[in-house]
């Protein structure tokens, strides 16, 4: 709402919403990232077929996200966005809950399916804290989301891959089901219901002076935005959804290290999120002091360059510690990407913006593992052109987005000179 008149607990609201998204990430990463060592173990899928499994498994929940999250969107601005975020965490709860069951790999993949595209969290809890958030305080407020969704991300892998190495992958799900119930339990103890269309629609003449400055739904530079949250997705993503595979493979030969395949991707991936929650905070203190363009160009073409030496490092602690230093940039692109929508999408369509935004975040989560997995089958398991390819579309994005914003100081100064202060 980006309200000049926030509600007298929006602190506490917030931080409700931040801890309940914290919750959720987790729950579901307790699960996602040991996936491709429950196909290994519970199917017996090895070699190309895990890999193909695997990208299947990354590349459905994206696509159902892509379908359905420009209607979550529009029924969020349309009957309110704390109503979409339980919405999102009951339907989580009955199709993981269902999964402890799953009998085959394509039984996984629809119930996967089926979860990307209902239980979309972070879109949101993303307007549900644009809706409480005081306007100044907006750039640090979707940092701290970051900061949750990577927290989570944390300590999701932690327990997840513990409890692997200990129990089996059965287990993981109903370990998740108890989260997600939690963090349900916290959104409705403590975060207000928000006003829907038609209440808002109350305050429409009272606001409509401060509204004629908005901007329209569809910006070229808002449409640019967007763009680039399809193409980062499939970057990152061709990376990430192979990522536990490239470990698998690099520990396989050492006889000491195979009962811990799931300990260690779950600490290689808790580090890098950990590193993507700091630097979220740190490229949001960044933009106190210079241009948020100027951020989000640092911060794509510094995770770019860290991609490479991923490829040639010689052991699983080196890959970490690579591993860590490329998702700090990373950390520094979504709150950047989402402040800039903000401010060119209009304020009574955000949820339906940031609907569509998920929407082409997950198409490119869609193509990116499919992408990875075709790369990887074709340059017979190498996966140096996986690692290229997506550190070359991250630096033409960059790129791209420099030439953009040369044009858009001239049309849209106002809009795009952009700091926390403004």
């Amino acid at each position: 709402m980006n309200n000049a008149n926030p509600h007298p607990r929006w602190q506490m609201i917030v931080g409700a919403i931040l801890f309940a998204e914290m919750l959720t990430i987790a729950a579901f990463t307790v699960t996602v990232p040991i996936l491709p060592l429950i196909l290994a173990d519970f199917f017996a899928l090895e070699g190309e077929q895990l890999t193909r499994w695997t990208g299947y498994l990354s590349a459905g929940p994206s696509f159902a996200m892509m379908i359905l999250m420009p209607v979550w969107g529009i029924l969020a601005d349309k009957f309110g966005k704390r109503l979409m975020l339980a919405r999102a965490l009951a339907t989580g709860i009955l199709i993981v809950g269902l999964m402890s069951f799953v009998q085959s790999p394509l039984q996984l993949l629809i119930l996967q399916t089926l979860q990307g595209g209902f239980t979309g969290s972070i879109a949101a809890a993303t307007v549900l804290i644009l809706f409480y958030t005081p306007k100044g305080k907006i750039v640090s407020s979707l940092a701290l989301l970051q900061v949750a969704i990577y927290v989570g991300k944390s300590i999701g892998p932690m327990i997840g891959g513990a409890v692997y190495d200990q129990f089996g992958g059965r287990l993981n799900f109903p370990i998740t089901v108890v989260i997600l119930a939690i963090a349900l339990g916290v959104l409705l103890a403590f975060v207000p219901k928000d006003a829907s269309k038609s209440q808002a629609a109350l305050h429409k003449k009272a606001t409509q002076s401060t509204q004629n400055r908005a901007k329209p739904a569809l910006h070229p530079f808002l449409i640019l935005l967007i763009g680039m949250t399809f193409s980062i997705a499939i970057a990152f993503s061709l990376v990430n959804s192979l990522f536990v595979i490239y470990v698998k493979e690099m520990i396989h030969a050492i006889p000491t290290l195979a009962d811990r395949i799931g300990s260690i991707n779950g600490t290689i991936m808790a580090s890098a999120n950990l590193a993507v929650a700091v630097g979220a905070l740190a490229f949001s203190r960044l933009s106190k002091h210079i241009k948020m363009e100027k951020t989000l160009l640092i911060a794509v073409v510094g995770a770019a360059l860290f991609y490479i030496p991923q490829i040639y490092a010689p052991n699983w602690q080196s890959l970490l510690v690579i591993r860590t230093i490329e998702s700090f940039f990373v950390g520094g692109v979504t709150p950047a990407l989402q402040y800039f929508i903000t401010r060119y999408a209009h304020p009574n369509r955000q949820g339906t913006i940031f609907g569509i935004n998920r929407s082409f975040d997950g198409l490119g989560l869609t193509l990116g593992p499919l992408l990875g997995t075709q790369l990887l089958v074709f340059s017979q398991n190498n996966f140096q052109p996986v690692f290229f390819t997506g550190s070359l579309l991250l630096l033409s994005l960059a790129a791209l987005f420099s030439l953009a914003v040369y044009k858009e100081r001239k049309n849209s100064p106002e809009l795009l000179c952009a700091c926390q202060a403004t």
